[in-house]
């Protein structure tokens, strides 16, 4: 690359012809490249990360998932850097260039550490392997994609392949549906609200432009030959439609996405919160029908930064225009299965979340006390709540799957299918990804349609102000205060 030769400088990078000399040529705000294993992604990375190097406000940045990954990016730019009088700062993690232009190098394990990069500003942003990065770390991360000097040119270069924790994502926004080579639109909201376009465009490599890969290491295409099915086929063809890991296989849009329709009045209807705050608030209303040959999931509540009472109230108002006004003293709505650390985290008000939303969950009764909604603590064991959760997925005689979800409850239908396995606990699936509607949906599961020890009697079915606040207060403190007792023994020495 000519922008890399200028003066004397020697040249420690050549881009190969086709698909390495292709993404040095684009000028979208965001290029993707992909496609097979071994085109010569991440080296065409580190050569594009040089282009700006002799402008003294460069900051260019490399983003891997966990630092042993990010290590073997650090070892390439060790053997090229030094050559255009790069220094090297191991604490820093960084390479300063004599103009003063500083290439960083940052991986982010956990979800929590995209905020380390809050109010940095990089010019470049190149992400190897971005798969195995959650969507709101890419989104809050990429926010930072800025500069305010002039003469600098900003923008995102991101690797991926198929497969891994966020494949669902990086298919549906730069694979999916794109013409490889094609110039896009994508539309994102900042901070304040205001709205921006940017251009996106994916590059599909194709590991036979590699020629000096296969010259070097002929031996590697018999090792992608020789892999499982699934993964020979999206390593070696690029295929983003095998998605090796999805936790729920069974899980169809065909089968288990349905129109809306009228909900009989005789149906049963429960709810399922997940807690979150700087992660979604996920809550789930259920119809259930009379014999329970089925179950629908038929509407959500879906946020992020909301107080504790307000979504509780804005909670409220939801059942109050699908259901009446009097949805809770009817019986309408029967209950709430919810985070059981919700009973114990602190809300907005200074009180616990389960008491927020005990607070809003509310109606007046006809001799002056309030009418609760009860809020239930739900069995929190993921393994087997997962396995009924697959049970729910499954088709039944009938040709119909037993449960259902409205077109309308769009985010447990985006998110339920990204879900894949944690790499670590093949049983259990990758809390990295977007689990909280999963998560709601298993407290549902679990309490509803699961194995249990013990069946749980409702702490309100034996007195005759079902839903007063001494009644909650009651149960919430001796319930939750007291250790070492199970549920079914403190609801039998109370008395219920």
């Amino acid at each position: 690359m000519s922008d890399l030769s200028a003066h004397d400088r020697p040249v420690v990078y050549a881009p190969q012809p086709g698909f390495q000399t292709e993404i040095h040529r684009r000028q979208e705000d965001i290029i993707t490249i992909g496609g097979t294993k071994g085109p010569g992604k991440t080296h065409g990375m580190i050569g594009e990360s040089l282009r700006q190097i002799d402008h003294p406000k460069y900051h260019g940045i490399f983003f891997r998932r966990t630092f042993p990954r990010l290590q073997e990016i650090i070892d390439r730019a060790h053997g090229l850097f030094p050559q255009l009088g790069g220094k090297w700062s191991g604490d820093l993690k960084r390479y300063k260039f004599p103009s003063g232009a500083v290439i960083d190098f940052s991986h982010m394990e956990s979800e929590e550490d995209k905020r380390n990069h809050q109010g940095k500003e990089y010019t470049a942003q190149f992400w190897d392997q971005i798969e195995e990065f959650t969507e709101s770390q890419f989104d809050y991360v990429s926010a930072q994609n800025r500069t305010s000097h002039a003469g600098l040119r900003c923008y995102i270069m991101a690797s991926h392949n198929p497969g891994g924790v966020g494949h669902a994502w990086v298919n549906r926004r730069f694979v999916k549906g794109k013409t490889p080579g094609q110039t896009y639109e994508e539309r994102v909201t900042g901070p304040d609200g205001t709205v921006y376009t940017k251009t996106l465009v994916f590059i599909r490599g194709n590991i036979y432009e590699n020629k000096k890969l296969i010259e070097a290491n002929p031996q590697y295409l018999a090792t992608l030959m020789n892999l499982p099915p699934k993964l020979r086929i999206a390593f070696m063809e690029g295929n983003y439609d095998i998605l090796e890991g999805q936790y729920f296989e069974e899980w169809s849009s065909v089968l288990h996405v349905i129109k809306p329709f009228q909900i009989p009045q005789e149906w049963a209807i429960f709810q399922s919160l997940d807690w979150g705050y700087e992660n979604p608030l996920s809550c789930h209303w259920w119809a259930v029908p009379p014999g329970m040959q089925h179950v629908y999931c038929v509407r959500e509540y879906y946020q992020t930064k909301k107080r504790s009472d307000v979504a509780a109230g804005e909670i409220h108002e939801i059942s109050k225009t699908m259901f009446g006004e009097k949805y809770i003293s009817s019986g309408r709505v029967k209950k709430i299965f919810a985070d059981p650390s919700i009973f114990g985290a602190r809300g907005h008000t200074g009180k616990t979340i389960a008491e927020d939303f005990q607070a809003a969950l509310k109606e007046p009764g006809t001799d002056g006390r309030d009418r609760r909604l009860l809020i239930v603590p739900s069995n929190n064991d993921r393994v087997p709540g997962w396995n009924v959760f697959r049970k729910m997925l499954a088709v039944q005689p009938d040709g119909k799957p037993f449960c259902q979800w409205f077109s309308t409850c769009e985010n447990a239908i985006r998110t339920i299918p990204e879900m894949v396995h944690d790499p670590d606990k093949p049983e259990d699936l990758d809390t990295d990804g977007e689990d909280h509607a999963a998560d709601d949906h298993r407290y549902f599961f679990i309490e509803r349609f699961g194995p249990k020890k013990f069946e749980r009697p409702d702490p309100t079915d034996s007195i005759k102000d079902a839903s007063s606040q001494r009644v909650w207060k009651h149960t919430q403190e001796t319930v939750f205060k007291r250790k070492n007792q199970s549920v079914a023994d403190v609801l039998r020495r109370i008395g219920v």
